[in-house]
């Protein structure tokens, strides 16, 4: 499991041609969370009352089904300015995949829409009906979905007990609700690896947590933490300044950072007045560089 196709494919080449030599050719199988769960959701449908060939709605589609709604409820034409789909589908996701109440994702994220809470709530429940008449679901609803699956008395050990072992990259980009997946899958089989950074968790804005990657050994206390501390990208006196930054993180998996390679000038800190002035400071010293022959 990871969150970008391109990642998939490679993971599932490598995982393949491992397995495939090793094991006498067992199934492996992957992708992104939301892949793999719409392709578990298609297998138990009827189980979740669903129908078998249900339609799924990307960001484009879900926003338009929220304007309509927005639309029909009367919030087009109100006097005080009422959040537009975009801004709807934002906080609904946010809500979804954090899983917390909706006054708390606005009130922290959204303060400009706290008069409209109560408004909002209707719609979203509006949204979730309308999906259903349609025989539709959503982006979030196939986390939502594959969650309930494993939760499930039934069928919820089998799924556990189909996956030999579980693999998840750039964990430290999970949210809550692929946390609560990921410890129903191996609630009862505990083969599982996962490989992240706890320093390079940039996705706080599609509800992801530092705080998954740092539990991670709370939720499976079993766990055998591993810290690869070789680099093979950049030159020592970087390092150095990454390790001077991470040993101020509050919280964190310690780490000193080496490489093997020799050489290399130490980082140079540049105030931009702006992005623009930034691009402008790259480009000027790339380019020289350039007409050098580097």
């Amino acid at each position: 499991l990871t969150f970008t196709r391109r990642a998939a494919r490679e993971m599932l080449q490598r995982s393949r041609t491992m397995v495939s030599t090793r094991v006498g050719g067992r199934r492996v199988m992957g992708g992104t969370f939301h892949s793999v769960a719409n392709h578990l959701l298609r297998q138990h449908a009827a189980a979740l009352g669903l129908p078998s060939s249900f339609g799924l709605l990307d960001a484009s589609d879900a926003a338009d089904v929220l304007d309509l709604l927005r639309e029909e409820h009367g919030h087009a034409q109100s006097r005080t300015r009422f959040p537009k789909k975009s801004t709807l589908l934002e906080i609904y996701s946010r809500t979804v995949n954090s899983q917390r109440r909706l006054s708390e994702v606005v009130a922290e994220l959204f303060p400009w829409c706290e008069e409209h809470t109560e408004a909002i709530a209707t719609l979203f429940k509006a949204y979730t009906a309308r999906k259903k008449t349609l025989g539709v679901i959503d982006l979030d609803d196939l986390l939502l979905y594959w969650r309930a699956l494993t939760a499930d008395e039934v069928i919820g050990p089998r799924l556990s007990e189909s996956f030999s072992h579980v693999l998840i990259d750039e964990y430290q980009d999970v949210n809550g609700l692929q946390v609560d997946i990921v410890r129903n899958l191996r609630r009862h089989c505990r083969e599982l690896t996962a490989v992240g950074d706890d320093l390079q968790a940039i996705y706080g804005w599609r509800a992801a947590s530092v705080d998954h990657i740092l539990d991670f050994t709370v939720h499976f206390p079993d766990a055998t933490v591993v810290t690869l501390e070789r680099n093979y990208r950049s030159m020592q006196p970087t390092l150095d300044v990454a390790n001077a930054l991470a040993a101020q993180a509050a919280r964190s998996f310690p780490k000193q950072l080496r490489t093997k390679k020799e050489g290399g000038a130490r980082p140079e800190l540049v105030f931009c007045r702006d992005e623009s002035a930034q691009a402008v400071e790259v480009c000027d010293r790339v380019l020289p560089r350039r007409e050098a022959g580097l």
